[in-house]
């Protein structure tokens, strides 16, 4: 469902944003170009050529709207729209149809700005950034996110989609940034469900940005104010993502028993068709793996792949299925598993270094030592260029493994103790997710609770 904005929460500045609010609006122009397939500078396609140039305009002329007073609004977008303009706006239709609505919307404001509607420009501006990151379009994302939030200052929902946008796409300091805001904003409004749900998801969100570098205390800290806040307004979703986050960030300590209890706990409070279920479900597995429950964790893997709507998502999954594989010794998953990642990581850069580790972790496992050390090494350098310094520092301890030819844990046997409470919870886990429907789900046949709805 889509963030309703009204623009009577449209009010001043308040609070830190970031002090720009693009790295840089040309880079726009640099992930069209670089998604077209065989584009070389000397052979300019107008196609994609135009629809580049009208979603660079359209971020520059945002900005640039926000950045003047609203007395001054008139002055801006004087020029007449040439005949070549208009043939470039058709073009760029052309070629994301399904964006005809937004671009509609940036042409209005072109055309009158002083009547242009804040909450209508920032509508507009959710949906391309949906559009860039299902092709894995980073930049832009980031930057039509940042517009949003900046269109509607006084929006902690806003504020946590620019946080969520820029911590997904490699920009956590940016992302902190927003997450904060997002927090002063909520605070302000804590008396309603509304209010109490974005100030949740902002310390959800903080609790990322210390995990991602690597200040384990700090991110268990925020993630326990969230639960706390959640169980306390009872908002089960929510406090079901603040344990799942939990999970995750005890297995990355390797503090399995810890995590196995958060387990239980999420899956005991997550709705039935929660949006982030199928991801409990995959740090389930994932934990499972750490545990060295092979054959399990694959069983729920193979359910979870294909309740994965985000394909950068799907990216990391189909890692963690490669590795499941390896360690199960079942070779055919492995391969499917690669050929996945293989085709989807050029696309998704910033989430390709966890799933090549994954990818070496898995030949590993096999016992294919040349093939991780060529996934390792590849995974690396991609990290060091794009990876945070969670990532980084995983995948060198990794390396380090693979050099000296030590594999992942063992398979566990079935009777061990460690793995009673997980091997009990996948059957149930498996069948919830068989009956899982997700944002296809009519909202009277949902779980009720707010925030379950996508922006």
């Amino acid at each position: 469902m889509a963030t309703q904005i009204h623009d009577e929460d449209v009010r001043s500045n308040v609070l830190v944003m970031p002090s720009r609010l693009c790295l840089n609006d040309l880079r726009v122009l640099d992930d069209l170009l670089q998604a077209a397939p065989g584009w070389e500078p000397e052979e300019a396609d107008p196609l994609v050529d135009s629809f580049g140039v009208e979603l660079w305009r359209a971020v520059a002329n945002v900005r640039l709207w926000v950045d003047t007073p609203a007395e001054r609004r008139d002055e801006l977008f004087t020029r007449p729209l040439s005949a070549a303009r208009r043939e470039r706006r058709a073009h760029a239709e052309m070629q994301a149809p399904e964006l005809v609505p937004a671009l509609t919307v940036f042409a209005a404001l072109v055309d009158s700005p002083r009547t242009a509607k804040a909450g209508e420009l920032a509508q507009a501006c959710l949906s391309v950034l949906r559009w860039a990151e299902d092709r894995g379009m980073a930049e832009t994302a980031v930057q039509f996110a940042e517009a949003a939030a900046a269109l509607v200052p006084a929006s902690a929902k806003l504020a946590n989609v620019a946080g969520r946008t820029c911590r997904f796409h490699g920009r956590s300091g940016r992302g902190e940034i927003w997450y904060e805001r997002a927090v002063g904003l909520s605070r302000r409004h804590f008396g309603t469900t509304a209010g109490r749900r974005e100030y949740i998801s902002a310390n959800l969100g903080l609790g990322a940005v210390c995990l991602d570098r690597n200040d384990i205390p700090a991110a268990i800290r925020k993630i326990k104010r969230a639960a706390r806040a959640a169980w306390w307004a009872g908002m089960k979703g929510k406090a079901a993502e603040a344990y799942h986050d939990a999970l995750y960030f005890s297995t990355m300590q390797s503090a399995y028993g810890r995590a196995t209890q958060y387990a239980r706990k999420a899956a005991h409070l997550y709705p039935v068709h929660h949006r982030r279920y199928p991801a409990m479900v995959h740090d389930v597995a994932l934990l499972m793996i750490h545990l060295g429950m092979y054959a399990p964790a694959l069983s729920l893997l193979h359910s979870v792949v294909k309740r994965i709507a985000s394909p950068a998502e799907r990216l990391i999954v189909w890692g963690t299925v490669a590795r499941a594989a390896g360690g199960a010794e079942r070779k055919s998953s492995f391969r499917k598993a690669e050929a996945e990642v293989r085709t989807m990581a050029p696309t998704f850069r910033e989430k390709s270094p966890a799933a090549l580790c994954s990818l070496a972790e898995g030949a590993a496992l096999l016992g294919n030592w040349a093939v991780a050390d060529e996934y390792v090494s590849e995974s690396l350098a991609l990290a060091r260029e794009v990876g945070p310094e969670q990532v980084r520092d995983r995948i060198e301890r990794i390396a380090a493994d693979i050099a000296r030819r030590v594999p992942g844990p063992p398979a566990l046997p079935r009777s061990a103790a460690a793995g009673t409470v997980l091997g009990r919870l996948a059957p149930a886990l498996r069948l919830r997710l068989a009956r899982w429907r997700g944002r296809t789900w009519r909202p009277v046949r949902s779980s009720g609770d707010p925030e379950t709805q996508e922006i």
